[in-house]
């Protein structure tokens, strides 16, 4: 017998939930819409907006596409300045959709850097949204390099692992330094849910963890949820075909921030239905 048991902290954040109201209320009043990159790393929320009429162009685009015959926005990661700047020339109108944790994460490290610290960060520089921070604080240092200076200030990605940028952070703090400052710029939902997955895992018999294969905090929920216990990574129930032999016991499931819950939701009535789609 199977039993389903969903995480507290499922479907899409405020942040994700923020910027599709933007476009969804652009797409309602008319407008014509383009983002450049993934508006959020999920491949079913971006085919639903594209069959909603909103055009996507590749990340790199906005220096090769000339007048955009409507509005942009900006994805939820961010983009680097001067890449706003370009839009804000290409076309009618440019609406920012950056969470505003992101926002914050990138007012701190350019605070920080007029302040002559070294702002170094705990993230993956090729990550859409480290890359936007690049473009705000020209002089930062991701990880795995070394802090160096006398005076630096340590930061993280906002979906960052919790435990990981804190080793990192300790790791800075060596001789030399004359100053070291922290900021946990890591979202606080994303640490409620790599709360959560952390405990799922240790008391139910497989957790689901569900999401893009391109979203970088489903990545650290599997990878936590895979420390801890038996986990898979989904994206949808297609995805579930070759794990029928899972489907017994306490299940768990859980989702990263971009995830719709109506996936999570169809995952969950997919296992319970014996692996029939209803």
């Amino acid at each position: 017998m199977v039993k389903i048991y969903l995480g507290k902290h499922v479907g899409f954040c405020w942040g994700v939930q923020r910027v599709l109201d933007l476009v969804k209320k652009l797409l309602g009043n008319g407008e014509k819409v383009h983002v450049f990159g993934d508006l959020v790393h999920n491949d079913f929320v971006i085919g639903e907006l594209e069959a909603s009429g909103v055009i996507f162009h590749g990340e790199d685009e906005v220096w090769k596409v000339g007048e955009l015959d409507g509005v942009a926005v900006i994805r939820a990661h961010g983009t680097p300045p001067e890449e706003r700047e370009r839009l804000e020339r290409i076309s009618r109108k440019v609406f920012d959709g950056t969470c505003p944790i992101v926002s914050r994460l990138f007012e701190i490290g350019e605070a920080m850097e007029r302040e002559g610290y070294q702002v170094c960060v705990y993230g993956n520089p090729q990550h859409p949204e480290m890359r936007a921070f690049k473009g705000y604080v020209k002089t930062a240092a991701f990880y795995p390099e070394i802090c160096e200076g006398r005076k630096v200030a340590i930061l993280a990605q906002t979906t960052a692992d919790f435990s990981k940028f804190m080793e990192y952070a300790h790791s800075s703090m060596g001789a030399g330094k004359a100053e070291v400052r922290i900021f946990n710029t890591i979202c606080s939902e994303t640490l409620m849910r790599e709360k959560e997955v952390r405990e799922m895992a240790k008391i139910y018999d497989v957790v689901l963890v569900v999401g893009g294969k391109k979203s970088s905090n489903t990545r650290k929920l599997y990878e936590i949820a895979r420390n801890h216990g038996t986990a898979l990574w989904v994206e949808d129930v297609n995805d579930l075909e070759g794990y029928k032999r899972h489907f017994q016991g306490k299940i768990g499931i859980v989702s990263g921030t971009s995830t719709p819950m109506k996936i999570v939701r169809r995952i969950a009535n997919y296992i319970e239905r014996g692996g029939h789609i209803k």
